[in-house]
């Protein structure tokens, strides 16, 4: 099941109050919303680095789905007049302004993605596997929708983070599931699990993947633009984030 796992007690109250919003209030947070994270991409330069990395890998045309999309700005940064952009997630986030009118979008709310086997070119997702309760479940259907020379982009926290280990030495090792976030269109915002290289690897090549390269992003410390980028090896161990490109295997 693509599904988010969470604390049964918290999300029940979350989910009320997610139900008691009315239509219009719930229009008002995803403008909000998706106009906050657009002064983000603007400002802060460790969010906008790794972004134009993204989309630095995304091929220039062809079908694009974002799985995991949010309130749909990277799926905006990504349109253009050679690429179809295709949308989904597990709550409807996207705005119907004309701003966002060339994206096509489909709600999860089934074990599979709401989309027909070998139909993108490319798929990308982006702070979403950790969050889901089925991880094989997950990488698999992204296969499925995937055309025969399809690939993947996905970027997902490194477990091992400078973070990780400040917290572990001065307070204590984090566990997980890990609330980060409540978000109040989304609900509970949980980690389920974070990811070393090696794990991640071979989370992929288990599920069918091939080709597969993977490299590190930024050191964590937001406000130190020159710390922004591509980490190299063997010091990605201590990056940020994680970015993974396949290539699909023929899908059965």
């Amino acid at each position: 099941m693509i599904d988010i796992k969470v604390n049964k007690k918290t999300n029940n109250k979350n989910q009320k109050k997610i139900q008691k919003l009315t239509i219009k209030t719930k229009k008002k947070i995803i403008e909000k919303e998706f106009y906050y994270r657009k002064k983000l991409f603007e400002t802060c330069c460790f969010e906008r680095k790794k972004i134009e990395i993204l989309l630095n890998l995304v091929p220039k045309t062809g079908k694009i789905l974002e799985v995991g999309c949010g309130y749909g700005f990277l799926s905006l940064l990504m349109l253009s007049k050679k690429r179809k952009i295709f949308a989904t997630d597990i709550v409807k986030g996207i705005s119907k302004k004309p701003l966002l009118k060339g994206i096509v979008f489909r709600k999860i709310d089934k074990e599979k993605f709401p989309f027909k086997t070998n139909n993108f070119d490319c798929l990308i997702s982006t702070d979403v596997i950790e969050h889901i309760n089925n991880e094989s479940n997950f990488i698999k259907e992204c296969l499925r929708v995937l055309k025969s020379d399809g690939k993947i982009i996905l970027a997902t926290p490194n477990i091992y983070r400078l973070s990780f280990w400040l917290k572990t030495f001065i307070l204590k090792q984090p566990k997980f599931p890990n609330r980060v976030n409540f978000d109040p269109i989304f609900g509970s915002d949980q980690h389920l699990r974070e990811y070393s290289k090696k794990k991640l690897v071979s989370v992929f090549k288990k599920n069918g993947w091939k080709n597969i390269k993977i490299f590190g992003y930024g050191f964590g410390l937001n406000n130190f633009c020159n710390l922004s980028n591509i980490i190299p090896q063997p010091f990605d161990f201590f990056s940020s984030y994680f970015i993974i490109q396949a290539k699909k295997i023929n899908y059965i």
